[in-house]
């Protein structure tokens, strides 16, 4: 045995001077010299200090707790929640309570301290052996055992010394919650707290260790150890510690208390099923092959969320929680409720972040223990005050009290609440009642808030919950029982854990159907998954689920519930949970352990359809829907139909007239044109396109022309082509211009002879031809002389003399004239034989030489 004796190491020493000591203190003591109660209460009004009552007499008070038998005061008991009286009682080295009692009743007591741990409180105790107080109305000191050896109960005594949150002093013959009833009166005084003795398993403040308690130290504390388990040297009076399970890993050595798991460097074996140390699915595959659904990553896996689920992180940590009653989430603002049973408030926390919203508790409640939170249907917080046998409800928005449920009583140990939305109703579980027996389910009425009495043959404990199904399912021990969401009719049980946990403390419905139960086995929080059909799926959350009773699904789907806080002084934290590894439920790993991607089947954030491959055209390409089409993403992959065309408006269309065809305002996708109006489709018939507008600049319906304006004659008005118009309907706005050689007179033509020729008077664009007039679609040239030869003149030299070739506009013999030229020019006709009057000579030839030229 490797031993570290006190004198012999200075860091022990150190170690213990070091102890942060905890709330109470040893020989700290309750004498109700001030005359009050000091924080000692019942519940009721059957307690107070009384004065000149304690052992010394006058000038000394006691405090007297009164029972008449019956009711919520019918037990003789007292308790304390102040600081003073819980935390670490373990840390601050108390181990006995000396109280002085006095019993005025007609009947001995049997008088025990119980201690309570959070948050269960009530169900999670521990009792200290009775000691008898004789009727005999005289002082006695009693000193009572509350270490480890000392305590039994339904809590571990280790675990309930560490986190006290209420202490009791009470007449309990049997050791069970709550108490026998008793009439009788018992008089306190002088509650004094203690250390221990060597031995009994909880380190005083004058010892060094004691059993497997050594306060702080730890086997890294100490020199030449890095790990490892420290307890004390049971032969040392609690002066040395135990080392002989300490390791120091990294000095090649494979020690008793090493393992491949704590210490792969020194213990490593290829083969040994653990994927350790330097060990690579490269180097030893044996134990480094990749396993899908194990909860690690490894080999090629993109993920792994586990078969059962895994944790996430540790979401939400702050000194304000101190236990975890019960857990609501409002999807609308992503906020998260929390109830702190141990110090009856309610907290919040932004569901998406982790952070806590307020400084200080969002709700201080009226008291009772809020065990259970829930959200109405109207937004509203309803908290279960288990002492107070009610359910409250506060404003959501600022935590304002509205009022309790049921109104007139009616509730017993209430533990957990459900809603019904579409009746306006609240369900409520309750504690077993006090036989031990399973209550019935009770229904109130959320307008009236009147009770309205059982459902059915719904009975249950713990958790109450309606599955997706309609069907309402409630705890009962470590079984969850089903029955008719209707009428209250028992379908029997639909799981049974008793194989793997010891009790069920709360259970949620995932999106898919599934459910995930919490609970301890052996007493370590555990969260267990269940398929659909209430089948085993697996277990996991062991070291990583907290103590506490909250479970509910936060965003993204994850579940949200007890985590370990790793901060050494918090006692619970909320931790996020994967909900495994699915091929149906979006966002998740999938199971074959690859990330989400667009092509799996299952629609995921920013997908909106998932047909399971990556085609297009196919009505969901690249996981975009594909317009003229609908996809069932209830299916998983979805499947994908054609919908434009059938003359039914579908929810992603904005017209069907029954066909897929463009251009006839409704689109082939069923997408209206622009500059069309359609109606909806009716009664099998299509819908029916015409154009929006007149003057919007697109021709669209039985619109001829759009030229973008509404003024009248200017060849498309109220977009119709005016008469003696024509407009490029392909060209906006439309160009228009006036319809030239149709015989009718347009607002911008000069003329019109019913034909587009030049040369006849009026051109070939309605424009009166020079020389010419032009009226009722007729031409006329202007007078000879003018300069111009039109119609049937042979010529036009500009006057009407004769002689010059151009004789009143006719060519006079021997001449020829230009009538292109204007005026005409005219020249005699030399070389015809004739001698014209400009000729001197014609000798019938244009040739020179001959005595007569070829010109004049």
């Amino acid at each position: 045995m490797n031993v570290f004796l006190r004198a012999g190491v200075a860091l022990a020493s150190v170690l213990l001077a070091g102890v942060a000591l905890a709330a109470p203190a040893v020989d700290q003591v309750d004498s109700f010299t001030a005359g009050d109660a000091a924080g000692w209460s019942t519940g009721g009004d059957n307690v107070g200090a009384v004065a000149d009552a304690g052992p010394a007499g006058d000038g000394d008070a006691a405090l007297e707790v009164v029972s008449d038998g019956s009711g919520q005061g019918g037990h003789i008991a007292v308790f304390n929640q102040a600081a003073r009286w819980t935390g670490d009682w373990a840390a601050a080295g108390v181990s006995q309570l000396r109280v002085d009692l006095k019993n005025t009743s007609a009947v001995p007591l049997a008088v025990r301290i119980k201690l309570e741990r959070g948050p269960a409180m009530e169900t999670d105790y521990v009792v200290s052996a009775a000691q008898t107080v004789p009727a005999d109305g005289a002082w006695s000191s009693y000193t009572f055992d509350v270490g480890v050896a000392g305590l039994s109960g339904p809590a571990d005594p280790a675990s309930a010394l560490a986190n006290v949150v209420r202490l009791w002093i009470q007449h309990d013959p049997d050791g069970i919650h709550p108490p026998d009833a008793q009439a009788g009166a018992l008089l306190i005084d002088n509650i004094t707290a203690l250390g221990g003795t060597c031995g009994d398993g909880l380190k005083g403040p004058d010892e060094l260790c004691d059993g497997d308690d050594v306060g702080a130290a730890a086997c890294a504390d100490l020199p030449g150890f890095d790990g490892g388990v420290l307890s004390c040297d049971a032969s040392s009076d609690c002066e040395a510690y135990d080392t002989s399970l300490c390791t120091s890993c990294g000095d090649g050595v494979c020690e008793a208390a090493e393992t491949a798991a704590t210490c792969p460097d020194d213990c490593t074996t290829c083969g040994d099923g653990l994927c350790t140390g330097e060990e690579t699915p490269a180097s030893c595959p044996a134990d480094c092959a990749a396993v899908c659904g194990d909860g690690f990553v490894s080999g090629d896996e993109e993920c792994d969320w586990g078969t059962a689920g895994a944790l996430r992180d540790v979401f939400a940590s702050s000194p304000l929680l101190l236990s975890l009653g019960g857990l609501a989430v409002h999807a609308g603002d992503a906020i998260a409720y929390l109830s702190d049973p141990a110090q009856e408030v309610i907290h919040r926390i932004d569901a998406v972040t982790g952070a806590f919203i307020d400084s200080a508790p969002f709700i201080d409640t009226l008291g009772g223990a809020p065990v259970d939170v829930g959200i109405s249907p109207d937004g509203d917080l309803f908290v279960i005050s288990k002492a107070n046998n009610r359910v409250e409800a506060y404003d959501r928005g600022d935590g304002s009290y509205i009022s309790a449920f049921p109104l007139g009583g009616g509730l017993t140990r209430p533990e957990a609440i459900a809603f019904m939305p579409e009746r306006s109703r609240v369900f409520v579980a309750s504690d077993r009642d006090d036989a031990g027996l399973l209550q019935p389910i009770k229904q109130m009425d959320l307008v009236t808030g009147l009770m309205i009495g059982d459902f059915g043959a719904a009975v249950g404990d713990n958790d109450v919950a309606f599955g997706p199904g309609g069907d309402l399912f409630t705890v009962q021990g470590a079984t969850i029982a089903r029955y008719d969401g209707e009428d209250g009719t028992e379908l029997g049980t639909w799981i049974d854990a008793s194989a793997t946990l010891d009790e069920i403390l709360r259970f949620t419905f995932i999106a898919d159907g599934r459910v995930f139960v919490l609970g301890p086995a052996g007493g370590e929080p555990t969260l267990v998954k269940y398929d659909a059909s209430g089948q085993l799926v697996g277990v996991f959350g062991a070291g990583a689920v907290g103590p506490g009773a909250g479970l509910a699904v936060g965003p993204g789907g994850r579940l949200l519930g007890p985590g370990v806080d790793p901060s050494p002084d918090r006692v619970v934290a909320v931790a996020r949970f994967e909900t495994g590894n699915s091929d149906d439920t979006a966002d998740s790993c999938r199971e074959d352990c690859r990330d989400p991607r667009c092509g799996d089947g299952a629609v995921d954030s920013g997908e909106a359809c998932d047909d399971g491959d990556d085609d297009d055209g196919d009505g969901c390409s690249g996981c975009s829907l594909d317009a003229g089409w609908v996809c069932d993403t209830a299916i998983v992959p979805n499947t994908c139909a054609q919908t434009c065309g059938d003359a039914a408006l579908d929810a992603h269309e904005a017209c069907d007239d029954g066909n897929a065809v463009d251009g006839d305002g409704c689109t082939a996708s069923c997408a209206v044109e622009v500059g069309w109006a359609c109606t909806a489709p009716s009664g099998g018939v299509g819908s029916s396109c015409a154009a929006e507008a007149c003057g919007d600049g697109v021709i669209a319906g039985d619109e001829e022309c759009e030229d973008g304006d509404a003024v009248p004659g200017d060849g498309c008005t109220g977009c119709e082509i005016d008469d003696g118009w024509v407009c490029d309907a392909a060209t906006l706005p439309s160009p228009c211009w006036p319809t030239c050689g149709d015989g009718s007179l347009g607002a911008f033509e000069a003329c019109d002879d019913t034909n587009t020729q030049d040369g006849d008077g009026c051109s070939a664009n309605c424009v009166i031809e020079a020389g010419w007039t032009c009226a009722d679609a007729q031409c006329h040239a202007t007078e000879c002389g003018d300069g111009v030869a039109v119609a049937d003149e042979e010529c036009d030299d500009a006057n009407t003399a004769a002689g010059d070739g151009c004789d009143d506009c006719a060519l006079e013999d021997g001449w020829v004239c230009e009538i292109l030229a204007t005026p005409s020019a005219c020249a005699d006709t030399c070389g015809d034989g004739v001698a014209d009057p400009l000729e001197a000579c014609d000798d019938a030839n244009a040739v020179g030489g001959d005595g007569c030229s070829a010109d004049l």
